[in-house]
């Protein structure tokens, strides 16, 4: 009677055995790999993250605005603390006859580490600090010669003409700020080159 049942528990695993197309082992894998199947197919599916999008650099060369003002002031006081700072040293060595340290303070004050303090101090790049100032310096200049030609005698509309209006192409704000700074400015634009034509000049 055991033996029976042997023969017919074998005989049952070998029909299912015949009913499959592939061997055990292999359905067993087949089975195992399915769900890695499905979730690379869901992920050639789903739509691919849309990327971060990329902030355009400032424009280096935009028109003056009002918070660039204030920026070139912090800058060019850094500037000036600077070329004071090394200009001491200056006078010292000349003092002490060391002419090494001398010509070290006159390199420190044309160096371009000066200008990249100012940037910093202003919080700008340098390019971008670099084009304020031309700006500044442009519009200090066109002020100046205009000052100059108002307080000559005779009729110097046509000269103050050609000079042009300085506040040009900016913005109402800009005007104010600039006017409201224009001492403060002149007066570290003026040190700052005082500085250096007293240090090349011994």
């Amino acid at each position: 009677m055991t033996m029976h049942k042997h023969w017919m528990m074998a005989a049952a695993l070998l029909g299912l055995a015949a009913c499959s197309d592939k061997p055990a082992s292999e359905a067993s894998a087949e089975a195992a790999a399915e769900p890695a199947r499905a979730q690379a197919a869901a992920s050639r599916a789903a739509p691919a993250p849309a990327s971060a999008p990329v902030a355009a650099p400032p424009d280096t060369r935009a028109p003056l605005q009002a918070g660039d003002i204030e920026a070139y002031v912090r800058g060019m006081e850094k500037e000036v603390e600077l070329l004071r700072a090394e200009y001491a040293r200056i006078e010292q060595a000349r003092t002490d006859g060391d002419s090494d340290t001398e010509t070290e303070a006159l390199f420190a004050m044309t160096a371009n580490d000066i200008d990249e303090a100012g940037a910093s101090a202003a919080g700008m790049t340098e390019a971008r600090y670099g084009f304020v100032k031309e700006q500044l310096d442009e519009i200090g200049s066109k002020l100046a010669m205009l000052d100059g030609l108002a307080a000559m005698e005779g009729d110097t509309m046509k000269l103050q003409a050609q000079v042009g209006d300085p506040y040009t192409g900016l913005e109402a704000p800009t005007i104010d700020a600039l006017k409201a700074r224009r001492d403060g400015i002149e007066a570290l634009r003026g040190e700052s080159i005082g500085l250096r034509l007293k240090a090349a000049g011994g």
